[in-house]
């Protein structure tokens, strides 16, 4: 862990993806779509906040914690990543020229909350997605931008992954 931690402190470092889910021990990161959301979850739950690493984004914040239910979801305000979701960790630069930074470092362990607390007041909020069966539909969907196939053919490689 201490190498990992050396290699991410590094000022060149980039590219840095973390795995959510069960794998990394139960991570699931509540990731707010603006700074509005985010704000409002931190006044609703400023106790809870304070105790949480937090990340902001090019359009928001990451805020991650470790929870028994890592389900995936679709919220009114972005998404909680679980099971199957990865998100994109400081130092990396997004493609906009944002450098993703913590505004709240990880000590230690990251805390295990019940994942409603994640879910409460302001912010993340709702699920967004009904789910009827194996198909998926969303109300009102917002565009999203999808990275161009070469785009991701240039994207380095990732040789070995490391359980955070």
């Amino acid at each position: 862990m201490d190498a990992l931690r050396d290699v991410l402190e590094r000022p060149d470092a980039t590219d840095v993806a973390i795995i959510c889910g069960a794998i990394s021990g139960g991570l699931v990161v509540c990731d707010f779509d603006d700074d509005r959301a985010y704000a409002r979850w931190v006044t609703s739950n400023y106790a809870l906040a304070e105790t949480l690493p937090s990340v902001k984004t090019s359009r928001g914040y990451h805020l991650y914690a470790r929870c028994d239910d890592t389900k995936t979801r679709t919220l009114a305000d972005g998404e909680l990543r679980g099971e199957g979701a990865y998100v994109v960790a400081p130092p990396s630069l997004h493609p906009t020229g944002w450098r993703y930074e913590w505004t709240a470092r990880p000590f230690g362990e990251i805390p295990s909350i019940d994942v409603r607390e994640l879910l409460s007041n302001g912010g993340c909020v709702s699920e967004r997605l009904q789910i009827t069966g194996r198909r998926r539909t969303r109300p009102n969907p917002k565009p999203r931008q999808n990275r161009r196939q070469e785009d991701w053919a240039t994207m380095p490689k990732v040789e070995e992954t490391a359980k955070l």
